[in-house]
């Protein structure tokens, strides 16, 4: 069965939800279609995308410690005195036996493998939370966002959203606002 409904014919324009105005969905296409063609856009948001993911590593690099002292308390606090207790003996005589190339390698393998744990977590984080935590924005809709509050003369602060409405529909929603 073909969908009946009319195609959307106005964007309003929402500031923190209330909503600013109102224009062409044609008009908005071609705003949005002027910020994809301008080649310097594409080079802004490559530097934020590299900023963002420098700004990860770092917090990846901060969480090391936390998560050092959770691999090594954990254990502390749950495991049996005698198993601690033997598995602190057992490690040292081990390292009072090894060779220094062995020793700085088990260094350097445990700390790559805090680095990977600390980063997985902040990946995780970057997956479930807003990315803007971390600096992420998307220049392309700024730019839109920017020419919109530019022609309907909208305060330079808040969250701007858009959303199409057939024109029967947006002439119902201007006149329940009034």
């Amino acid at each position: 069965m073909p969908n009946t409904s009319p195609a959307p014919s106005v964007a309003t324009v929402y500031l923190n939800g209330i909503s600013i105005g109102s224009l062409p969905v044609a008009q908005h296409q071609q705003l949005m279609a002027e910020a994809k063609r301008d080649h310097w856009l594409y080079l802004r948001q490559l530097g934020n995308t590299v900023r963002v993911a420098i700004c990860a590593t770092v917090k990846a690099v901060e969480l090391i410690p936390a998560v050092l002292t959770i691999l090594l308390f954990l254990p502390v606090l749950f495991a049996p005195a005698q198993d601690l207790g033997t598995a602190i003996q057992d490690t040292v005589s081990k390292l009072a036996l090894a060779s220094p190339q062995d020793i700085g390698q088990t260094i350097s393998s445990c700390f790559a493998l805090l680095l990977c744990i600390s980063g997985l977590a902040v990946v995780i984080t970057l997956a479930v939370t807003d990315a803007r935590r971390f600096g992420y924005y998307n220049v392309f809709e700024e730019r839109v966002n920017f020419q919109l509050r530019r022609l309907l003369e909208a305060p330079a602060e808040g969250v701007i959203s858009v959303i199409y409405w057939p024109a029967y529909m947006a002439e119902d929603l201007s006149s329940d606002q009034s």
